[in-house]
């Protein structure tokens, strides 16, 4: 390196390229910019002269660079690329040079300049590559091939400048302080290779090491930690995507160079910009947090001195700084401030974070309240939250289960699942065994027992419990049965259940090491003193107390997640469902679950006309043979009905969830144990199941036997259960034949298959003799009833709900009937006829599937139904020989046998007598078609009269068949007649069999239908027992499916139960109701309010019912709108008979279905209309109610506006005025700018008529600050209390009450209680132009009309309550 030092100019780091040009004395200044065509050869010059003289060639050949700088776009790749190449090989001979000369002074300028010369040149045509690697191709086609070259190259630069910064480079500066351009040069190269947008991908690994090592050197020895904070605060503005590349140079700066100054800049820079600026987006805010939580998480012990700045994000408006604050909160607990070897500073760090994230589960913005819960669940799931934060954690997450957003009841309910699941008490949490323990503690501890050796003997029982909780716990790994046989081994045992590792016990829970006394202190002291006893004790209640309270409040959240299941939101529901499972597991019980067990019989298919009576006794019977440990298998079942969920991700939680149960991990015992364990989980499940949770067990079921999740063996396991094989009770028996008859409707050929051994046990071959606890004798028509279902599905298969199409082979047994003697029909009919003079109450559902699968299997059904009939007239009449009055049971079953064998004949000439028929007919016509060759149309005119043929057959048959004199059905008909006539006479029961027989046998005749209608009806309306009136609602809805024209005119009398008084019957009408409007057997018109009423039905039940049928009824046209003209007249005015509140509530939900605006406009001017043909004050307040339940578009209050006058003079009335103030709100809240005028104009004139009618300016003031107080309350009106949607079919909605940030609103009980004062009830007519019939207006005298209007006259002061 030879250089005159008298001819170096300094070389001054300019701020820009044209800063060159120009320079005072002694500085070096570029003389010539060079052509682009002349650049080629000069840098072969440079090259030469390079290996020559060295580095220090720079000098002379610095414009040279400096031109390419200048002409940089239009160079070609090759130039770049061998220019790039050329200074990064001057570069690598000065760093290889300069320590032979660093430290000679009279070296130092010459040195100093090539370096900087160097540097400057190198990192300015980098940033040159680099900038146009952000370029898109399409504007740079010509250099495509740059990019390879430049990502080769990229990395090479940057490993020769960390080289060259490993030398003490600043030695060449007097003094030794490097000037900051040079180091703001080599700074901003690094960065500006960061900023690449695929910096991330593993492809670019070296480049961010090397630019990272590099701008670390420059931290730690050149005091650039300001200038690169300022930067990489500066990029995290700039480009969402750099927060991982410049957390990665940061960690490095702390870890490998030792720079942890560097991270509190960067921290204060952060925290000293506002994110509420216009120039700070989003995309800033979120990579700022990414980087700090990032930071937090690899670099804990740097962050948690600065959180004093972090702090101060709370306080800020940018809801993603809140949310990284509290992240980091979460990860410097987690990873630093965990553990029991924690100073009391750092004790008090990590509570005073907990604190700050539980005080913000309550903060304005649902993402922050999500990811508070989120980061308490990371805690909780990592084992760093402590275990005295457990119970407040809960309650909590408990509190945000209502919140309005989903996004925080599916934080909520995940972190409670959580908290279950690493609960620190044991692994069955069962209230009733630490209810027991913890009074056996107090009770000892009132006691005082002083004695050595009872203090003694009570440690070594604890330390025994805590040995005993850790053999519990391998032992519920291995087996669970095992578990739960030594659940019951006493108090110690019970208290350490299923404790699991890694929890602390009772005397690490709540005492500290010193408060407890060990056996061995007592063994070397000899004897413990009467303190410690008491603090022993002490620590064992304490502990006893908090499980207790952390068990309650799990307890409490099962009704919450029971509703949740069927949220509008699928990532809710799904979290519901993790949740059940995991509280079923643990044993926890919903105890405000509202069980269908008394309403709904076990798993019978009988029709809905049973005997309530007879039903009741059955589940009794049932419940008194069923096992107590089937707690978590309740819980399960909430989960059967998702399984028809639309949602997907329900539905595969669901099904992963039942997988989970019969299928768990601990299952040691092998095959033969995988088989008993899945059978036992199937049998429970059935127990005390609804319908419809048999029905989606029974997709479940069926869909795990098709796919090859169960065991093989469990058809065979199910066949000797069934058997009786051992001491097997008879619920699980019942229970092996419901799952049979489950996978006999997905596969017939399991029952063909072993017909033999079914047929077996319903005769009572197989079960030992005298053996009571299989329920052998004349009792067990249940388990008969099971079979008599499984067989059901060897007949041919006519529905096509069927879970899957069974394809026999021909002369299959499945697609044939058996013969009439079968021994299986001998058994049938001797069963039947042995129990009519019983009073067993399975009788009569074994009845009943037993007749229908005589109709269903038998070649010959109807030769046996008349031995069946016969013989049971001859067993009625041998009772009654002698002028004696017939049992109660025998009348009673055989009238239900008589309405069985009706019902299934009436079914078997519709279904495989007519298509028989309808067979032959087409086989028929075929020969015909072969024989004449007709043309197509005359084939089709032919198919046509055949099937009319084929009706007329059928309806003949029944009219002068089954019902003559001479039949044996017919012979009942006058038994049937009287009993129904007199009802005075006979037993509750026999009269409801009674008329359930006359209504079966009207069936079958339309003759006798016309006859004996009036007698049922009258029957319905006189009977007092609600089974009756149940049976008969029910009976109607059947004939007038038959019948639609003999039962139009008493369909008012068909309307009329559902104002009745018993739930039952209620909630049969509003089903058979719907179900003939959806089915057009009905007109909509006429009593349809009547059954609108029922959506403010104080049973769940009933009102989820009348909910569905309008949302089914809105999807149909414009029958909806057609019939609410009728609706608003009879609810409207007292003889409505609704409550204010609930008539709000129906008003309300019927028309949010109104949404087109042609509807909207005409509904808004009729009822306007309405207003000056009626004259209670009452029925302008309902009027206005309707009025704001409307969507307030544009056209509405357009035609509102044109149609003032009829209203104006009412709208001194507050129940008037306020409504539609009210939607005027809303209609200004989303208006456009060209209708505001008009919606202005408007609400003034209803200002100034509500003043001029008598408001008053002070009144017109108050109204008018009510108005806006219920703006805030349009948006989030829900249901009322009372009207909560029920947990097994319709979806709910659950939303919070959150107004201000950290605040919760209050519960809107004040909107009732204005209801009540309003105290108004409805009794107007309207009849608009749209209706199809005039009624008669219902007229009330003057007298009532003043009482009505003196009550239902609302005070001024009051807000309006409906909105």
């Amino acid at each position: 390196m030879e250089e005159n030092e008298s001819t170096v100019l300094d070389f001054v780091i300019p701020l820009g390229p044209d800063d060159l040009r120009c320079g005072g004395p002694g500085q070096y200044v570029v003389q010539n910019v060079h052509e682009v065509t002349a650049l080629p050869r000069l840098l072969n010059d440079f090259t030469r002269e390079l290996q020559l003289r060295g580095p220090n060639s720079i000098h002379n050949h610095f414009d040279t660079f400096y031109s390419v700088l200048q002409h940089f776009p239009k160079l070609h790749v090759d130039a770049k690329e061998e220019c790039l190449e050329l200074l990064i090989d001057a570069m690598c001979r000065f760093t290889n040079e300069v320590p032979e000369h660093i430290g000679a002074e009279a070296k130092r300028p010459v040195l100093l300049a090539t370096l900087k010369m160097t540097c400057y040149l190198l990192c300015r045509v980098a940033e040159r590559c680099e900038a146009e690697t952000d370029l898109p191709h399409d504007k740079c086609k010509k250099n495509r091939g740059a990019w390879a070259a430049w990502d080769e190259l990229r990395p090479r630069c940057l490993q020769t400048i960390s080289k060259l910064l490993q030398l003490d480079l600043r030695l060449l500066w007097s003094p030794p302080t490097p000037e900051e351009n040079f180091v703001s040069t080599i700074s901003r190269c690094c960065f500006k290779m960061l900023e690449n947008g695929d910096i991330n991908l593993v492809k670019h690994r070296g480049t961010r090491d090397s630019a990272s090592h590099v701008l670390a050197q420059l931290v730690s020895r050149y005091n650039h930690a300001v200038g690169a904070s300022i930067r990489v605060v500066q990029l995290l503005h700039q480009k969402e995507n750099l927060a991982p590349a410049l957390v990665q140079a940061v960690v490095l700066w702390v870890s490998d160079y030792h720079c942890p100054n560097a991270v509190p800049e960067v921290i204060r820079e952060l925290v000293s910009c506002s994110f509420s600026d216009v120039h700070l987006d989003a995309a800033a805010a979120r990579a700022s947090a990414s980087f700090l939580v990032d930071l937090a998480e690899r670099q804990p012990d740097c962050v948690l001195p600065q959180m004093g700045l972090i702090v101060r994000l709370l306080e800020g408006k940018s809801y993603v700084m809140r949310n990284a604050a509290l992240s980091v909160m979460m990860e410097l607990v987690l990873h630093r401030l965990r553990g029991e070897g924690l100073q009391q500073g750092e004790r008090t760090a990590r509570d005073s974070f907990l604190e700050a994230l539980s005080a913000h589960v309550i903060d304005t913005n649902g993402l922050v309240r999500s990811r508070v819960l989120q980061c308490l669940g990371q805690l909780v799931d990592a084992g760093a939250l402590p275990h005295q934060w457990f119970g407040g954690i809960a309650k909590l997450a408990f509190g945000r289960l209502h919140d309005r957003a989903m996004g925080v009841c599916r934080a909520a309910l995940s972190l409670l699942s959580s908290l279950l699941g690493h609960n620190p008490f044991a692994g069955k949490l069962s209230q009733a065994e630490l209810l027991v323990a913890l009074e056996k503690e107090e009770r000892a501890r009132e006691d005082g027992k002083t004695g050595q050796g009872d203090c003694k003997e009570n440690l070594e029982e604890l330390e025994k419990t805590t040995k005993h909780c850790k053999s519990i716990e391998e032992e519920e790994e291995e087996d669970e049965e095992e578990e739960e046989e030594e659940a019951s081994e006493g108090d110690g045992v019970l208290l350490g259940k299923g404790m699991r590792k890694g929890k602390v016990m009772e005397r690490e829970w709540f005492g500290k090491e010193e408060d407890c006394v060990s056996s061995d202190e007592c063994e070397e002291e000899g004897e413990l003193s009467l303190s410690s006893w008491e603090r022993a004790r002490r620590v064992r209640v304490g502990y006893l107390q908090s499980a207790l309270c952390f068990i309650r409040q799990m307890d409490l959240v099962l009704p919450i997640a029971r509703c949740l299941l069927y949220s509008q939101s699928a990532f809710v529901a799904v979290e519901a469902v993790g949740y059940i499972l995991r509280a079923s597991e643990f044993g926890l019980v919903d105890h405000g679950e509202s069980r269908q067990d008394d309403k709904e019989e076990r798993h019978d298919d009988e029709p809905e006309q049973r005997d309530e009576g007879a039903r009741q006794c059955d589940d009794d019977q049932l419940q008194s043979v069923i096992p107590n440990d089937s707690t978590g298998h309740e819980l399960i079942k909430a989960l059967l009905p998702l399984v028809w969920s639309r949602e997907p991700r329900v539905r595969g939680a669901v099904v992963d969830a039942f997988k989970q149960i019969f299928n768990p991990l601990s299952s040691s015992k092998g095959q033969r144990g995988h088989v008993c364990n899945t059978v036992k989980r199937l049998s429970r499940l059935i127990f005390n199941s609804t319908k419809e949770q048999l029905k989606a067990l029974e997709f479940l079921v069926c869909e795990f036997w098709s796919s090859g999740f169960f065991p093989s063996g469990i058809l065979h396991q199910l066949l000797g259960q069934l058997a009786g094989k051992g001491p097997v009770p008879l619920a699980h028996r019942r229970s092996a034949a419901v799952i049979i008859s489950m996978l006999a409707r997905n596969e017939p050929a399991i029952v063909e298959s072993n017909l033999n051994t079914l047929v077996a046990v319903l005769s009572g071959g197989i079960i030992e003799e005298g053996d009571a606890a299989q329920g052998k004798g004349s009792c067990d028509y249940g388990l008969a009833a099971d079979i008599c279902s499984a067989l059901s599905c060897l007949a041919p298969s006519t529905t096509r709900d069927s879970l899957k199409e069974f394809k026999a082979t021909e002369g299959s047994i499945s697609r044939s009937r058996l013969s009439a003697n079968h021994e299986v029909f001998e058994v049938l009919i001797d069963m039947i006829l042995e129990g009519i003079t019983s009073t067993c109450s399975y009788w009569a559902c074994f009845t009943s599937h037993s007749v229908s699968l005589l109709y269903s299997l038998a070649d010959r059904p109807i030769g046996l139904a008349s031995v069946l009939l016969i013989r049971s007239h001859q067993c009625l009449g041998d009772t009654i020989a002698g002028g004696k009055q017939a049992p109660v049971a025998v009348l009673t079953n055989v009238l239900w046998l008589v309405a069985s064998v009706a019902n299934s004949l009436l079914v078997f000439l519709d279904g495989p007598v007519c298509r028989e028929l309808g067979r032959k007919q087409r086989k028929a016509q075929e020969q015909v078609t072969q024989m004449l060759d007709d043309a197509e149309d005359e084939l089709g005119l032919a198919g046509a009269s055949a099937e009319d043929t084929e009706q007329d057959l059928i309806r003949q048959v029944c009219e002068e068949e089954l019902l003559a004199e001479d039949s044996m059905l017919a012979s009942f008909l006058p038994l049937v007649q009287h009993i129904c006539s007199r009802p005075e006479q006979y037993d509750q029961h026999v009269i409801g069999n009674a008329s359930l027989t006359l209504a079966s046998l009207m069936t079958l005749s339309a003759e006798c239908c016309e006859k004996n209608l009036r007698l049922l009806i009258t029957c319905a309306e006189c009977a007092s027992s609600p089974i009756v009136r149940n049976n008969i609602v029910a009976a109607l809805g059947d004939l007038a499916l038959r019948f639609p024209n003999a039962l139009e005119p008493w369909t008012p009398h068909l309307y009329a139960r559902l104002r009745d008084g018993s739930v039952v019957v209620r909630s049969t009408a509003v089903r058979v109701l719907a179900h003939l409007i959806r089915n057009d057997m009905l007109r909509v018109r006429g009593h349809i309010s009547e059954l609108a009423a029922r959506l403010a039905d104080p049973d769940e039940e009933i009102a989820n019912y009348a909910r569905q049928f309008f949302d089914d009824l809105s999807k149909k046209d414009n029958d909806l709108y057609n019939i609410l003209p009728d609706i608003i007249s009879r609810l409207s005015g007292s003889d409505g008979g609704l409550a204010p509140d609930k008539y709000a509530y129906i008003m309300r939900h019927l028309l949010q279905y109104i949404k087109k605006e042609r509807q909207v406009e005409s509904l808004v001017e009729k009822l306007c209309l309405r207003f000056r043909a009626s004259i209670k004050e009452s029925e302008w307040c309902d009027f206005a109610l309707c009025i704001s339940f409307l969507p307030p578009g544009e056209k509405c209050i357009s035609r509102l506006h044109q149609m003032l006058p009829c209203f104006a003079d009412k709208l001194s009335e507050p129940g008037v005025y306020e409504p539609l103030m009210a939607l005027v709100v809303r209609a200004r809240r989303n208006a456009r700018l060209e209708a505001k005028a008009q919606i202005e104009e408007f609400e003034t004139k209803l200002l100034n008529a509500h003043h001029k009618r008598g408001g008053g300016s002070k009144g017109s003031a108050e109204a008018t600050d009510r108005v806006r107080e219920m703006e805030q309350d349009v948006s989030s009106c829900s249901q009322i209390p009372y009207l909560q949607t029920p947990r097994s079919t319709a979806p709910l909605q659950v939303r919070s009450k959150s107004t201000a940030r950290g605040r919760l609103r209050g519960t809107g009980r004040g909107r009732g209680r204005r209801m009540a004062r309003r105290g108004v009830s409805r009794g107007v007519v309207l009849n608009f132009s749209s209706d199809e019939e005039d009624e008669p207006r219902r007229s009330d005298s003057g007298e009532s009309d003043r009482v009505v209007r003196e009550h239902r006259r609302k005070p001024s002061g009051t807000p309006f309550p409906g909105v």
